[in-house]
């Protein structure tokens, strides 16, 4: 049997001559050729997948090695790149919370960092105005701390002062995401997020894929690129 220009038998018998490591070294590489399978199909699910067709994609290009961002950091360069464009408010509200039916027509936008609220301060906030009603979204972002400290009452209470509609899903009636945006969630702050039960727990991952897959702009801002690279590298999401 030949696969990849190598004959796997010849290749055995070799292996046969010169150890117990290399044969199963080998024995273990026909299994993964056998595994993979048909290779142009697999790179293709993956390229539709992530959405890597867009010349927009910030995986077509290297973070900035030299920046450790931190939370705050992180909110304050999303809200000045998210402010330059309404589109990419409304695109950023699809990726974070796509059960909503955000209106195509959202207007008078607003997205603010590091918002005092209560006893702390709201890392993401963004709001906007459709069909006479306020949707938006309060998001406590997170890399590797976890939620002691953070009054997500208080935070709630907030988005419901802004005219948020925050109940549990309920169809067309939910104008409002509570979002925790991580990496991981550990169990003490489960624990916190089961006593604030509108709360939902999504990973960085998740919206960079949405988002980047959704971009379309008439040209590509490099800065803005560079740094949604550097969010997925910070956030172990192309790991």
């Amino acid at each position: 049997m030949t696969r990849g220009g190598y004959h796997f038998t010849a290749l055995r018998s070799w292996g046969y001559r010169i150890g117990l490591a290399a044969r199963d070294a080998l024995t273990a590489s026909e299994a993964i050729e056998r595994g993979v399978g048909d290779r142009s199909s697999h790179i293709k699910a993956i390229s539709n997948h992530f959405g890597l067709a867009g010349e927009h994609h910030s995986l077509h290009v290297e973070p900035l090695r030299w920046l450790w961002l931190g939370e705050t950091q992180a909110t304050k360069g999303l809200q000045h790149f998210l402010a330059q464009g309404d589109d990419r408010i409304r695109l950023f509200l699809r990726a974070l919370a796509p059960t909503i039916p955000w209106p195509s027509d959202l207007e008078e936008l607003s997205v603010g960092a590091e918002i005092p609220s209560g006893r702390g301060r709201i890392d993401l906030l963004i709001h906007g105005k459709a069909h006479g009603r306020t949707w938006g979204a309060v998001i406590e972002a997170k890399f590797e701390n976890g939620l002691k400290g953070n009054p997500l009452s208080e935070y709630m209470r907030h988005g419901a002062k802004l005219k948020m509609a925050l109940m549990p899903d309920v169809a067309g009636k939910r104008t409002g995401a509570l979002i925790v945006l991580g990496k991981k969630l550990s169990r003490p702050s489960r624990k916190k997020m089961s006593r604030n039960a509108r709360w939902r727990f999504v990973h960085w991952r998740e919206v960079l894929r949405r988002f980047d897959a959704g971009l379309t702009e008439p040209t590509v801002d490099e800065e803005f690129r560079r740094f949604r690279r550097t969010l997925w590298e910070r956030t172990g999401s192309v790991r």
